[in-house]
């Protein structure tokens, strides 16, 4: 099974659980951890970003946020 379908299935699988209850940080950050993998960087910091807003000190979340934005070029690699 190719990598990017797994991903893929992780991804909906996640979003699933997202829709049933939307209130679990560590679903939203795996759905982003998914999107990242899938290249889908937008929707990836949109999931991170719920998984901070519901747990602000989520350092996997805060991480990943940052390689999804030096990715689409918001933070220079040099900064970050």
């Amino acid at each position: 099974m190719p990598q990017q379908h797994r991903y893929g299935d992780a991804e909906r699988q996640v979003g699933q659980a997202i829709e049933i209850n939307p209130n679990i940080a560590a679903a939203h950050y795996n759905r982003g951890l998914a999107l990242m993998k899938l290249d889908r960087i937008k929707d990836a910091l949109t999931s991170l970003d719920e998984c901070i807003a519901l747990e602000p000190g989520h350092s996997q979340a805060l991480a990943l946020r940052t390689e999804a934005l030096k990715a689409i070029g918001r933070i220079p690699a040099s900064v970050a």
